[in-house]
């Protein structure tokens, strides 16, 4: 079951989507999603070369991911759209 989490990732944009745009919602996610899994190896080879250190390769892969959280994180005041304002008229 490792590959579940796409379909759930899928089922959540095209729920958030704007309607009219869940295609390409979808696509715009997939093109990092499969950025990240081109670039991933790409990015521990190189920094392993550099640093021979497995601590520093993984923690290399550790920092878009610190990145996204920080993005993703609610901030006071910011309020959520409400499911009826997502809703087609």
């Amino acid at each position: 079951m490792t590959g579940a989490w796409a379909g759930l990732m899928l089922a959540e944009l095209g729920r958030l989507a704007p309607h009219g745009h869940v295609g390409s919602t979808m696509s715009g996610a997939m093109i990092y999603v499969n950025g990240g899994k081109f670039l991933g190896p790409v990015v521990f080879a190189n920094v392993y070369a550099l640093t021979h250190s497995y601590s520093i390769s993984f923690a290399s892969l550790a920092l878009p991911a610190i990145f996204a959280l920080y993005w993703l994180a609610p901030t006071p005041g910011r309020q959520q759209p409400s499911m009826e304002s997502r809703l087609p008229t």
